[in-house]
């Protein structure tokens, strides 16, 4: 999700959806400003969203709608085939193989379409590490488990020990004093939804609503598992500050199962007051779950930060092994320091005619390959260079924070302290300052509500490509101060616009017309 919305930031088919969206925003003015139809909505008890549900009824507005939508999904369609379309097309299996060289040559070919390379650390996030020596030892062993299931533990014991070893190697560095309580999953998104499963079943048990308890700022990964579960979300605003026992307190009720604390938050990159809130929870009987999706393997190395099992009200953690830990991509480790929610998230069908069935993950079948290369990456690593890489990746977020500081037109969100550093304007639009970073060849994540934008740093990332974008950084905003009004691209018009909007299902129809034209070739 949050490579589409890269994507679809700053192209082409969103102006049309900006124009659209601008036409919608009008009419619901023109409504709005009729005294009579506010009055009786707000008595009725109805929102804005609804005003636009009713007004998407109306033939004339049902009709524009659905032209300007198609006509942005053509663009979706054209402006992702783009890159490929002088490229040979395989819509159907051949009947014959292809020989081995001609297969290398197709995949040598989609190798090479992409317009960032990782090595001169322009990129924010995504690639985690480009290190030669990682890269042929991935090589080397992924061969050997291709074909292993970890499905099937007595036919692939050495997968499951270096599965466990994985987990308790994780479970150490949390100090952690249940070390064989947790499962090794796909992503940080998996390991998610499995926790919330786990608080799901238990809130059922004791008879509440389960409500999630999380900051506006914690990942997007919470509101898919309460739409999956059926639970319900309670949002905090923190405004860029680290959420803390007293928003906490403030918004607990009776229904609430668990409480979501961040180390650090994806968008800005804040660690929230672990120490403080899991006080409260063990307190009160509330389990804290803590992402530390990014920071799993950064946080346990920096000495400034303190998260782990120690404190009695952390009940869990998520941490991915292909980010920081720099394995391949698909792997994280979900941990519990209790064994009876561990087993909340199993699923096991006792009386299945194929056998009794039980896994610890969403998925059945699962890669072999993906543990083996995990493990081998972690020992290879080691905790030294784990230690020095952390240490370094954050002496380069406190280089940039200074020198965002240092810039009177530009603003740091929050207190960053461990990979990433979020930035905002009070002076212009912050999405011209990134386009235009974006034409100088920086790929950036673009963030909204409020508009801002954020650069993750990595292993691929050094003091001198940071310096590189510091200066980059300080060039373009002052190119846009001395004419903000001019060469306003794409993405300052668009995100202007649907910051405003209320029409969200508006947007949310174009990203799932996206989805679907990932898989549309012709």
């Amino acid at each position: 999700m949050d490579i589409m919305i890269t994507y679809l930031i700053g192209r082409r088919p969103l102006t049309l959806l900006s124009d659209q969206l601008s036409s919608t925003d009008k009419i619901l003015k023109l409504v709005g400003a009729m005294t009579v139809a506010h009055q009786t909505f707000k008595y009725l008890g109805w929102d804005k969203q609804y005003l636009f549900y009713l007004m998407r009824k109306i033939p004339y507005i049902r009709d524009k709608i659905y032209q300007k939508k198609a006509e942005i999904r053509q663009q979706i369609k054209d402006d992702l085939n783009k890159p490929i379309k002088d490229m040979e097309l395989f819509l159907k299996m051949p009947r014959k193989g292809l020989e081995e060289e001609e297969v290398l040559k197709q995949i040598n070919e989609c190798d090479k379409i992409t317009e960032y390379d990782a090595s001169q650390g322009r990129i924010s996030g995504c690639v985690y590490s480009n290190s030669e020596k990682i890269d042929k030892l991935m090589a080397k062993v992924y061969p050997l488990f291709e074909r292993s299931n970890p499905l099937h533990p007595d036919i692939y014991p050495g997968v499951r020990k270096m599965e466990a070893e994985i987990i308790n190697m994780c479970a150490n560095l949390m100090k952690s004093k249940n070390p064989n309580a947790g499962c090794f999953t796909s992503g940080g998104t998996e390991s998610i939804l499995l926790a919330m499963r786990a608080y799901k079943k238990i809130a059922q048990q004791r008879g509440i609503k389960g409500d999630i308890l999380l900051a506006k700022s914690a990942h997007a990964a919470y509101w898919k598992a309460a739409e999956y579960f059926d639970m319900r979300i309670i949002e905090i605003e923190t405004n860029y500050l680290p959420l803390d026992s007293n928003h906490v307190e403030s918004y607990i009720t009776k229904d609430t199962i668990v409480v979501i604390a961040s180390a650090p938050t994806f968008n800005f990159g804040i660690v929230d007051d672990i120490g403080g809130i899991s006080d409260f929870c063990f307190r009160n009987h509330i389990y804290l779950h803590v992402d530390m999706c990014l920071g799993g393997f950064l946080i346990p190395f920096l000495e400034n930060i303190d998260v782990d099992f120690n404190r009695l009200g952390v009940s869990s953690i998520s941490m991915d092994t292909h980010k920081y830990g720099y394995g391949p991509k698909g792997g994280s480790v979900l941990l519990y320091n209790d064994s009876f929610i561990f087993k909340k998230h199993m699923f096991i069908k006792e009386d299945w005619t194929g056998g009794i069935y039980g896994t610890s993950n969403l998925t059945g079948s699962r890669s072999g390959a993906v543990i083996a290369t995990t493990w081998a990456t972690m020992m290879s690593c080691g905790q030294n260079l784990y230690e020095k890489e952390a240490k370094r990746i954050q002496n380069m977020v406190y280089k940039l924070k200074d020198a965002v500081e240092n810039n009177e037109l530009l603003d740091v969100m929050g207190e960053p302290e461990v990979c990433i550093v979020a930035i905002s304007s009070s002076y212009f639009s912050i999405y011209l300052l990134a386009d235009k970073l974006k034409e100088r060849g920086w790929s950036l994540n673009q963030l909204q509500n409020p508009p801002s934008f954020h650069f993750c740093i990595t292993s691929i990332h050094t003091m001198e490509s940071i310096n590189h974008f510091i200066d980059d950084l300080n060039s373009c905003t002052n190119e846009i101060i001395k004419n903000p009004r001019v060469n306003k691209d794409e993405t300052a018009s668009i995100y202007g616009t649907t910051q405003k909007v209320y029409d969200r299902e508006v947007i949310s129809d174009v990203v799932r017309d996206y989805i679907v034209c990932l898989n549309e070739l012709e």
